[in-house]
């Protein structure tokens, strides 16, 4: 029996995958989501930490922390209170999906 591959999915689902990574390697583990989501037409969902580059990298965004503080775009989420506020510990979570891929709802 074969394993599955990630070139017939449709749905990747990472959970702070960059975390302990260096920097180069941060930004080749994003360009090979954005590669996956662009040429195999596949759906990102990210859970981060990282706002900064969530935001950069984001179609939709759900910020939570304990329960739903914010639902939607990129850019509505920098013009909202949670895009503007300093981060001041807490357990803020985003879930994003890659700029150019479907939004699943």
């Amino acid at each position: 029996m074969r394993e599955p591959s990630l070139q017939s999915q449709k749905l990747l689902v990472v959970d702070e995958p960059v975390a302990g990574l260096d920097p180069l390697a941060q930004k080749e583990l994003y360009a090979m989501l954005e590669s996956l989501n662009r040429e195999k037409g596949m759906t990102i969902i990210m859970v981060s930490h990282d706002i900064r580059e969530v935001v950069e990298r984001a179609k939709t965004i759900l910020h939570l922390d304990g329960k739903q503080l914010f639902f939607g775009s990129a850019e509505a989420y920098l013009a909202s209170s949670w895009g503007k506020a300093p981060r001041k510990g807490g357990r803020p979570c985003l879930i994003h999906y890659a700029r150019c891929c479907t939004t699943i709802l």
